[in-house]
């Protein structure tokens, strides 16, 4: 049994027989096998019918090339606007679900009584999003919810402040989360074992550096409640109490204060 191709690699075969028209079809079935890299050149029958068919495998509606076979859709019309519309949400950042594709289907049928035969199972769904590369992908962090102008003007409105200074005087601060007591995630061992439930306790830590890297301050560590319904002026407030007793401070404004430290000639980003 013969390889079998692409309808890309048909179309470079038609082309091929086109550019030598002397080459034999068991000529053009080896040069498929080393151009393709396949494990076995395509029979005989097979390029045969490739060549008979040129006309249809070559028109734009024999589908994509990177198909084995042209695309069977029962309604063009249904797949296009549902397309359309997933385009139109993953453009605006909505996430999407199974079930939200499959009501929207289903809308657009009602709407077009065009393919009434049409059932929206899963596995035509899952068909759909094989057709058009969809699949489920973890929504990276909250970058999304931030409006992209007022990032670029602020990003401009910042370099603008940061060029009045020399690198290493202007510092950048952040915070992060250490779980200093969780258990590493891998161990070494002779067989695996099972996990326990890991120790989410945590405090926080703020770290500090210039831009050019040859000044870094000392970790600053505080214990902030986590919770939901705090609002951002109280856990700024808490955060400063927490920083301040952990570093022998004696109120929130002497802590604050010490940002003074650094003088007129640096700036605090």
């Amino acid at each position: 049994m013969g390889a079998w191709l692409k309808i890309e690699q048909k179309r470079g075969l038609i082309e091929k027989a086109a550019e030598c028209p002397a080459m034999t079809q068991h000529e053009l079935a080896a040069w498929a096998k080393v151009t393709y890299k396949l494990k076995r050149a395509p029979a005989q029958t097979t390029v045969s019918d490739i060549l008979q068919r040129a006309r249809v495998i070559m028109s734009d509606d024999n589908g994509d090339g990177r198909r084995r076979k042209p695309l069977r859709v029962t309604s063009l019309a249904l797949e296009s606007e549902l397309w359309e519309w997933i385009q139109k949400l993953e453009y605006q950042g909505i996430c999407l679900s199974r079930e939200l594709i499959l009501m929207k289907a289903r809308d657009i049928q009602r709407a077009r009584c065009d393919a009434w035969v049409l059932y929206f199972s899963d596995g035509w769904l899952t068909a759909f999003q094989k057709r058009h590369g969809l699949r489920y992908h973890q929504q990276p962090g909250e970058a999304g919810s931030a409006d992209p102008a007022a990032v670029a003007l602020g990003r401009q409105q910042l370099q603008e402040l940061t060029d009045l200074y020399e690198a290493k005087d202007i510092y950048n601060m952040d915070e992060t989360g250490l779980c200093y007591p969780m258990a590493p995630a891998r161990s070494i061992c002779t067989k695996g074992a099972r996990g326990v439930k890991k120790n989410k306790t945590r405090i926080t830590v703020a770290l500090t550096a210039n831009a050019d890297g040859t000044d870094a301050l000392p970790p600053l560590f505080g214990d902030m409640p986590n919770s939901r319904i705090a609002s951002r002026s109280a856990q700024q407030k808490n955060w400063g109490s927490a920083i301040a007793e952990h570093q022998g401070v004696d109120d929130r404004g002497s802590f604050l204060g010490m940002a003074a430290q650094f003088g007129s000639g640096y700036a605090c980003v």
